[in-house]
């Protein structure tokens, strides 16, 4: 199963403190059939619930740019290896056929 965070769950937003050492999931609204997130969130918003998703042990696909910064990246990235799940960013013309002429 999938499951979508779109604009009206920014009211479950939690605060960003310690996201990567411990995790708060249950305020992001996790079904636990999930098995994989689907972020299409404000750009500013892709670190933190990526990291929560991660956290309840979902694989994560997060809507271009995957974070606001390298670092951020390196951890999501850290993180999801860790827990051996995958985390992609949504940049899928590479992959059209297309993109290989």
């Amino acid at each position: 199963m999938l499951q979508s965070w779109h604009w009206t769950m920014l009211r479950y937003q939690p605060r960003r403190t310690a996201l990567l050492s411990s995790p708060r999931v249950s305020a992001h609204g996790v079904r636990p059939t999930t098995q994989a997130v689907y972020i299409p969130l404000l750009n500013g918003l892709h670190y933190e619930w990526a990291a929560a998703a991660l956290w309840a042990d979902k694989h994560v696909l997060v809507e271009k740019p995957i974070t606001s910064n390298a670092d951020e990246a390196r951890q999501l990235a850290e993180l999801a290896a860790s827990r051996g799940l995958v985390l992609a960013e949504a940049f899928h013309w590479r992959h059209h056929p297309l993109a290989t002429r």
